[in-house]
């Protein structure tokens, strides 16, 4: 019973109060016994209480039910044949958990429903009751008629086993126990481009995702099934209704996206080089009346992206051909300082380099292995990189998320000690910087927000001293790696805060390509490296470096 209590309240995301049930004695079976008065004494935070007794309604409700509960995609009392008391009330989904109904047979559900990938953001249902909307959807003539999928499904293994990526995964797996997050986007990724690779607007049946969820939880055996798809429910007298949900379902939506947006941005580039061709003094009034606006709005955010967009070459371009400083270029367009201002950067970036967007959250958790097994090698005969790895004995976790989170720092922190550093150049010295200082130089780690300010008030006088122009750069906040708190960019005056490190890392490197920035002298192979390793970039101002090349070898990587 303590597991099943344990279960009930990680899926309320409540599971800091765990020890505090344990320690009053309230299993799943006391949990029904318990009124307001109870819970206040348990729960302390207003917040924390109002999201328990939410849970606990409904948990209580359907627990007392004489009729075991059945939920159906199409008719809430025929779903499953072989249906139980549900008694988990899942928070992400805000819907009933999988975990506790018994899904063995899918053949057991009727008549089940398709996701049709329409070609707006949202998900269309199709049921027995929409018989006019079902014949215009389905119909050959109709503008929206998408391909049935009528494909021989595909195992699972074999996908994974076709591919580079999907045989990293399974290596992944079977060395930690776990997969990481990154490791479900991949996986999620995979299988949804082996879906769409014949016919990008094929409808995708609901039965698809869910045995593939299926499958993923055979595999992968510490998966919830329910993690990758949740299906459609709609329950009257519960009063539940929702749409499905998962991982699987976001990819599909995203993949569809990101492409309704290539071809939009296709039109978009042929429209305007027409423009150009027939109407150049009109295009020229347009982009003045766009570039004035983003000059002076910062909002709303929609209409800041859609001018952005159509100002892109422009600016792009003049950043490239003028003597703009990032200050003047970030002073001009105010919008670039405000909390979201990184994202208009990103856009830019997928402007000047389409297609390489993404890849550092696809190529780096495979280099990541790699760099840190060789690093370990190599920290045997380095005391500097032995301090990077002096907490992982004593570093031991259940979240598979977080522990890959900090391997991520740890093999991003070790890059400028196994690149080296080169010299530094200035106007009135000649500084090579120490192992220390190029580490710092390419994320710099502070434990309190109080030394902020100050940690960029020293490293821009040293800058000064040495007559070089302070770049972007970023900083970490917490007592160690195993507890960073917050992730900074910052760029001139700016401070963006992102969620992780392999977040800040992508919009700092961005930020080198879009605003026609000099990497940081101190670190320069490293951002080099990044470049060519991860998002497999060449431009004519790359340095030959041999350490580059030769780690690229070292860890088994080709050389761009």
């Amino acid at each position: 019973m303590n597991d099943e209590i344990d279960k009930i309240l990680t899926d309320w995301s409540l599971k800091e109060y765990i020890g505090v049930f344990k320690d009053n004695k309230i299993d799943a079976d006391t949990l029904n016994l318990l009124d307001r008065d109870m819970v206040a004494q348990l729960i302390k935070p207003i917040g924390d209480r109002a999201k328990f007794l939410k849970n606990l309604s409904l948990w209580q409700n359907v627990s007392n039910d004489d009729s075991s509960l059945s939920l159906n995609l199409i008719d809430s009392e025929k779903f499953l044949t072989n249906s139980t008391n549900v008694s988990i009330l899942n928070e992400e989904h805000k819907t009933i958990s999988w975990s506790a109904l018994n899904l063995t047979n899918f053949e057991e559900i009727e008549k089940p429903k398709e996701i049709i990938c329409s070609t707006d953001t949202s998900t269309k249902y199709l049921s027995d009751t929409d018989s006019d909307q079902t014949t215009a959807l389905l119909s050959p003539q109709s503008k929206n008629f998408k391909n049935p999928y009528t494909h021989e499904f595909k195992p699972l293994q074999d996908i994974l086993n076709q591919s580079l990526d999907g045989r990293n995964i399974l290596k992944f797996h079977k060395e930690e126990g776990v997969l990481s997050s990154n490791s479900r986007r991949k996986l999620c990724n995979l299988i949804i481009y082996d879906l769409l690779q014949e016919d990008i607007n094929i409808r995708i049946p609901h039965e698809i995702l869910f045995k593939y969820a299926q499958e993923i939880k055979s595999i992968f055996n510490k998966e919830n099934a329910s993690t990758y798809y949740v299906p459609y429910i709609n329950n009257q007298k519960m009063k539940i209704k929702a749409c499905a949900k998962g991982k699987l379902v976001d990819c599909l939506h995203n993949r569809k996206r990101d492409y309704r947006r290539e071809q939009k941005n296709v039109l978009l580039d042929k429209k305007t080089a027409d423009v150009q061709d027939n109407h150049h003094l009109e295009l020229n009034e347009d982009l003045q009346q766009n570039l004035q606006w983003l000059k002076n709005s910062t909002e709303p955010w929609e209409l800041v992206e859609k001018k952005w967009h159509a100002t892109a070459t422009f600016r792009t371009t003049e950043l490239k051909t003028s003597d703009k400083s990032v200050a003047q270029y970030m002073a001009e367009f105010p919008v670039l300082q405000k909390p979201a201002g990184y994202q208009l950067l990103l856009l830019d970036f997928n402007h000047l380099y389409p297609g390489k967007g993404f890849l550092i959250y696809e190529n780096f958790p495979i280099l990541k292995n790699k760099i840190l097994s060789y690093a370990e090698k190599k920290a045997e005969r380095d005391s500097t990189l032995r301090e990077i790895f002096q907490e992982k004995n004593t570093f031991t976790t259940n979240d598979d998320v977080r522990a890959g989170e900090v391997n991520t720092l740890r093999a991003l922190m070790a890059l400028p000690l196994l690149l080296g550093n080169p010299l530094a150049k200035g106007r009135k010295s000649t500084w090579r910087p120490s192992k220390q200082e190029a580490s710092e130089g390419f994320i710099t780690h502070i434990c309190t927000p109080a030394d902020l300010l100050t940690t960029i008030k020293r490293r821009r006088d040293k800058f000064q001293q040495h007559n070089i122009t302070l770049q972007p750069f970023i900083i970490i906040i917490g007592r160690d790696y195993m507890n960073i708190d917050k992730f900074y960019v910052i760029i001139n005056d700016t401070f963006y805060l992102l969620h992780t490190i392999l977040d800040a890392v992508d919009v700092c490197f961005k930020s080198f390509q879009v605003l026609n920035c000099r990497y940081p002298i101190e670190c320069v192979s490293t951002w080099q490296f990044i470049q060519k390793g991860v998002y497999q970039i060449q431009t004519p101002w790359d340095k030959n470096f041999v350490s580059i090349n030769s780690l690229l070898t070292d860890i088994g990587m080709e050389i761009p």
